[in-house]
């Protein structure tokens, strides 16, 4: 099955704890800031707008949202979502190479 055709059958009535951690790990990844604000809109646009406005937990993807944005203004190489948990900013963005990647 396809991801498009896995979000479209999570989000039919309500979308699934499992799928929300799937999500949220996902965007907790570095990636570039087109590839990140792709991947947002891939799921927030696959999401009922009667779900996206009444579920509980979908806060994560506003931040998402809004973080590719800045992400896509600001020179930045890499954005992620801040893992569940820690102490800092719900969006992070950085503009040097990982250990790695440089």
């Amino acid at each position: 099955m396809s991801r498009l055709a896995e979000d479209m059958a999570a989000v039919e009535t309500r979308i699934p704890k499992q799928t929300l951690e799937n999500w949220k790990d996902e965007l907790s990844d570095w990636m570039h800031p087109s590839a990140f604000r792709e991947r947002t809109n891939h799921i927030c646009y696959s999401i009922p707008r009667k779900v996206f406005f009444r579920q509980a937990g979908l806060t994560f993807l506003r931040d998402a949202w809004i973080g590719g944005r800045v992400a896509d203004a600001l020179p930045s190489d890499f954005v992620r979502l801040a893992p569940t948990g820690t102490k800092m900013p719900a969006r992070e963005s950085l503009s040097t190479p990982l250990p790695g990647q440089g």
